[in-house]
C-alpha cells in the first residue's frame, strides 16, 4: 500500500491518515513519477491545512522538489506568493537551503 495512494484517497480524514502513517510506518516522502511528494502536491493546491498536517507527520519542507532542486519555499518566493512564503517560514522552512545550482531563497526574491 503506497502512502500517496492512501493520502489522496483518505486525505480529508487526518485522524485515519495519522494512524496509517504511524502503524504502517508509511514513507511520507514517497514521490510520484514526476518526483512530487504529497507535500508538493498540496503546496501546489495552496492547501495550508494539509501542508501543516503533513509537516506535523514528518514531511520535509526543505526537500528539493521542483526544477533545479528548488524547495517549496523557493518556489513560493519565485512566484511572489508572499502569503505562502511567510506561512512556510512560520512552519520552519529553511531560508538558507540551496537548490542544485547553489541558489538560496534570497536569490529568488531579487
Amino acid at each position: 500500500m503506497s502512502f500517496l495512494h492512501c493520502y489522496f484517497t483518505y486525505r480529508p480524514n487526518f485522524e485515519y491518515l495519522s494512524m496509517l502513517i504511524k502503524e504502517f510506518k508509511m514513507d511520507i516522502e514517497e514521490s510520484d513519477i514526476n518526483d512530487l511528494t504529497a507535500l508538493a502536491h498540496v503546496y501546489q493546491e495552496a492547501n495550508q491545512e494539509q501542508i501543516e498536517f503533513l509537516h506535523r507527520m514528518g514531511a520535509n519542507l526543505d526537500r528539493p522538489t521542483f526544477e533545479n532542486g528548488e524547495t517549496i519555499l523557493m518556489d513560493a518566493a519565485k512566484k511572489g506568493n508572499m502569503k505562502m512564503f511567510q506561512y512556510l517560514l512560520k512552519l520552519g522552512a529553511n531560508r538558507d537551503a540551496r537548490c542544485h545550482t547553489g541558489r538560496t531563497v534570497s536569490d529568488y526574491i531579487k
